[in-house]
């Protein structure tokens, strides 16, 4: 038996939604970079005619290509354990690219959707099954032309070709607005004292995804567990925790007390909730909504009592309005859904 070894693949390109395109030239040349961003020392984006989004993970950043190790020849099924672990850390490592993928995505619609003023349509959470390799050649991303890459890309660039109705252009200019500040949102994730900034926003894309196929319950339950972890980190961003300084960006007016990090995680959400209100952070009406998504995420988690459609969409309005106490800028996830009768 011999151990190949050889480098993970350090690119990936995903097709995050099926109705925007970023180019004008999306049919000819569906892969011609229209923009590009860094993101942090993690990776370097494109973003392309067709919609898709390019990812090339840098050598320097946390998700970084490792060695693979393949088996081969005699005595191959008894795989020595160093190669079954790496296996195993090479899924960990792609499932968190994953992850940071999706989170591009939804920064980037994230924002084009609040500046159109417009509910997230076409949206698709990519999964390790529609992922694709490429390499970066001038000013065009090339890919392997397989049975693969055309499941991948062969509808929407159909789509394209043929002009569909459903096809919508974003503009140079929401692209780039789009572009820079998902770039600046590195520097935000920094800052961060409690969430996950990465997390939580892919999650709230994840959501607004499950929110159109009308998967209410799931909708809501990853939601919930975005809004409760800004909540949180509400409180450290706004000095509302004693030793943490209040951030730069924490630019609303409270009247909070401080408390001390144990006083805060002793706290129930109930409380929290109670807290941002009193302090003049949030109005009445979130509060008072909060507080009904609280009790519905309580009989959903403890007793399995669904939520309606309805409340997975108001949800998403919540989760947008604590996004707007973190983010200079506007940013939201709505997505609609469809219903016949």
């Amino acid at each position: 038996m011999q151990i190949i070894a050889k480098r993970l693949v350090d690119s990936i390109l995903i097709m995050p939604n099926t109705e925007h395109v970023f180019g004008t030239d999306a049919a000819a040349a569906p892969l011609a970079i229209v923009a590009q961003l860094t993101f942090g020392d993690i990776a370097t984006i494109y973003l392309t005619e067709l919609g898709a989004i390019a990812i090339q993970f840098l050598d320097s950043g946390e998700l970084a290509s490792i060695e693979q190790f393949d088996a081969v020849g005699p005595g191959a099924f008894a795989i020595p354990d160093h190669v079954t672990e790496r296996r195993d850390e090479i899924l960990v490592l792609q499932g968190r690219r994953l992850l940071f993928a999706n989170f591009i995505a939804g920064a980037v619609f994230g924002r084009i959707c609040a500046i159109r003023h417009t509910a997230l349509s076409g949206a698709v959470s990519a999964s390790m099954n529609d992922i694709l390799a490429f390499e970066r050649r001038g000013d065009v991303i090339a890919v392997e032309n397989t049975a693969y890459a055309t499941a991948v890309l062969g509808p929407k660039l159909a789509a394209a070709r043929q002009n569909a109705p459903r096809m919508q252009l974003i503009s140079a200019g929401d692209l780039s607005d789009a572009a820079r500040f998902t770039e600046s949102l590195a520097a935000r994730a920094s800052a961060f004292a409690y969430a996950n900034l990465q997390v939580c926003m892919a999650m709230n894309y994840q959501a607004a995804v499950l929110h159109h196929a009308q998967l209410a319950p799931a909708s809501f339950a990853i939601n919930f567990s975005v809004a409760e972890a800004l909540i949180n980190e509400v409180f450290f961003a706004y000095g509302a925790v004693t030793t943490v300084p209040r951030q730069a960006f924490a630019a609303h007016h409270h009247t909070m007390a401080p408390v001390s990090r144990k006083t805060l995680r002793e706290r129930n959400l109930k409380t929290k909730i109670e807290d941002l209100e009193g302090g003049g952070l949030i109005s009445s009406y979130l509060g008072q909504r909060l507080q009904t998504a609280r009790l519905a995420r309580n009989d959903l988690m403890h007793g399995a009592i669904p939520v309606a459609v309805t409340a997975s969409g108001d949800l998403q309005t919540m989760v947008r309005d604590l996004w707007g106490l973190l983010l200079d800028a506007p940013f939201e996830l709505n997505a609609g859904f469809v219903m016949r009768v």
